[in-house]
């Protein structure tokens, strides 16, 4: 298995812990090197690593996710060019940030089961593993490999480059990518009145939960 670059984009301060210990655990390929960028401008740090990546491959990755050891060689072992994980969205509803037509349908979950590999239409690139030969076409045929758009996030408008040069993208269904949020633990009111434990998730999911006794 060749080397290559784990890319991360970051805030200038530490986000999550859990980030930081799946980091550590992370088995890689011998020859793996580790590129950090740091700020708020993602664009700007995602083109940088994509311009000075070294080796085979870049997996690129966010401070706000936690995975499990054998995630990267996983992916790595589909060969394939483009190859995602199972992820969703940090906030409510907390559907799949994958994509599997033009028309922004998200993949349904409820009707896989996990394990396999899939075409999809596009996803985050938060766990997106690409080969060096996508990456050389990317930079051939664009001024940057990732760019702002008004209309598209930068991690689809790749994704549409990625497919108008021809490669496709897959999702391994049988690899998960945690997306780590915030949550509040309040003291809450029940619909009946009585006090329960109300979780507050990413300042916008209200989770409500009967109290346990003293």
């Amino acid at each position: 298995m060749s080397g290559g670059t784990i890319g991360i984009c970051a805030q200038d301060t530490g986000r999550f812990t859990a980030f930081t210990e799946s980091m550590t655990a992370l088995q890689t390929p011998p020859d793996t090197h580790v590129l950090w960028r740091y700020g708020s401008h993602i664009v700007n740090g995602m083109n940088y690593l994509a311009d000075n990546m070294v080796g085979d491959w870049l997996w690129i990755m966010g401070d706000d996710h936690s995975f499990d050891p054998h995630l990267l060689t996983r992916l790595l072992d589909h060969q394939v060019d483009v190859v995602v994980p199972v992820c969703l969205m940090r906030q409510q509803p907390f559907l799949p940030v994958i994509r599997v037509n033009d028309n922004g349908d998200v993949l349904d979950l409820a009707k896989l089961t996990p394990g396999g590999l899939i075409e999809i239409h596009s996803a985050g690139s938060a766990g997106m593993l690409i080969r060096k030969p996508v990456l050389d076409k990317l930079k051939a045929a664009f001024d940057r490999v990732f760019e702002e758009n008004p209309d598209i996030s930068e991690d689809f408008l790749l994704c549409q480059r990625i497919r108008d040069l021809g490669f496709p993208i897959h999702c391994d269904l049988g690899s998960r990518l945690g997306h780590l949020t915030v949550a509040g633990v309040w003291p809450g009111v029940a619909p009946d009145g009585r006090f329960c434990v109300e979780f507050l998730v990413a300042d916008s999911f209200r989770i409500n939960v009967g109290l346990a006794s003293a």
